[in-house]
């Protein structure tokens, strides 16, 4: 499959819109890196935890860290669709048919 083919179905942007769009992430830096130290914190209580009621604590809050993550990425990447869809680009509103 060439490249022009993945245009014309879509899966790409033409070569005369690269370049044009903001490539920065919707997502909330200081979230995910609030989430990176929880997730830290809780591996460190996991190991002290030794099986124990600590451990645990420590798979509680990183289950709970997995799950803002996923939604957390969900949502932005909803909103970049949402931007692109606002800057009429071809490409999204062909992955959605």
């Amino acid at each position: 499959m060439s490249e022009e083919d993945l245009q014309n179905m879509g899966v790409i942007m033409s070569e005369d819109k690269w370049g044009k769009l903001n490539l920065k992430s919707t997502a909330s830096k200081t979230l995910l890196i609030a989430l990176c130290l929880s997730v830290l914190l809780s591996a460190y209580l996991m190991y002290r935890g030794n099986g124990k009621w600590l451990t645990w604590i420590g798979a509680l809050i990183f289950l709970l860290d997995l799950a803002v993550f996923t939604v957390h990425s969900l949502r932005a990447v909803d909103r970049q669709t949402k931007i692109l869809e606002d800057l009429d680009i071809e490409s999204s509103k062909s992955r959605k048919e």
